[in-house]
């Protein structure tokens, strides 16, 4: 299974840029990951919302394949505890999915289009987070993921 990150906008704070470089070589022993950031629409600050959202997920629907399983991180999606998403994850493998891509979207979240190509919305948190330090979150729990899935000592069982 190949999994696949679509974020937006440019990783501009270093340490975001280590923190995520390092999460993502350690994931390269469990999953072949990769992260394509998407640059911004042109003039977005002079665009109504919704028509950002909806120019943002044209962009994001050209990277996916009719075979892809689709979650898109928003605020509205369930949220999983650590084990479930291990678990989703490892059940997505055994049914032999292909590609699995999350998206992270702009400031405004996603276009309907969009979330009606995805077959899960996901919330990490109640709090709101910018697309910035989203990349690392994800990239660490889903590295958290794995090591659950492989029995790895990382992730501390209660």
């Amino acid at each position: 299974m190949v999994i696949l990150l679509l974020s937006i906008g440019k990783l501009k704070l270093s340490g975001v840029v280590e923190l995520s470089n390092e999460y993502k070589k350690r994931l390269t022993r469990f999953v072949s990951f990769r992260h394509e950031i998407i640059t911004d629409v042109k003039h977005s600050s002079s665009l109504p919302t919704e028509v950002l959202k909806s120019r943002e997920s044209e962009v994001f629907i050209k990277y996916l394949k009719p075979s892809d399983v689709v979650i898109v991180l928003d605020e509205k999606g369930v949220q999983p505890n650590s084990n479930e998403m291990a678990s989703w994850i490892e059940d997505w493998q055994i049914k032999g999915v292909q590609r699995l891509v999350f998206i992270i979207g702009g400031s405004y979240g996603h276009g309907q289009e969009l979330l009606d190509k995805a077959q899960m919305k996901v919330s990490f948190s109640n709090l709101t987070f910018n697309h910035q330090m989203m990349v690392p979150l994800f990239v660490e729990q889903l590295y958290r993921a794995y090591t659950l899935i492989h029995h790895h000592p990382y992730h501390h069982q209660d």
